[in-house]
């Protein structure tokens, strides 16, 4: 196997690992929003301690995510790039041609700190 082929399945290996993290992870997050919404509509002051324990553990959740797919987007993958390009002279007009859109992590984290944000306002 040449270096082209390796860094190159490496790479779909690494965005493949990426993007099953997210799927899990929207999985994760919406059966919480449920739950959190389900809780909401129950007029009983009991509801209390385990709503805020489902916020805090989504909020913990979702730390956990961005951390580590932070790792994994700031450390390996623009290694692998880096390697790639050296070796593929095509890659540059790849990667240039994508860096026009904000990438997909960046836009569901902005997401989910909308989401944090309106979910505080509506219960502060």
């Amino acid at each position: 196997m040449d270096d082209r082929e390796f860094y190159w399945d490496w790479l779909k290996l690494e965005v493949n690992t990426l993007t099953a993290r997210g799927n899990f992870f929207l999985v994760a997050e919406s059966m919480l929003l449920l739950a959190v919404v389900r809780l909401w509509e129950v007029p009983d002051r009991q509801r209390d301690f385990p709503l805020w324990l489902l916020i805090l553990g989504g909020l913990f959740l979702t730390t956990i995510w961005l951390v580590v797919n932070l790792k994994h987007v700031i450390r390996t993958i623009p290694e692998i790039q880096k390697h790639l390009s050296s070796i593929e002279p095509r890659w540059k007009s790849v990667v240039d041609s994508r860096s026009r859109w904000p990438k997909n992590n960046r836009l569901l984290g902005i997401f989910l700190l909308w989401v944090l944000v309106w979910v505080l306002s509506r219960y502060a």
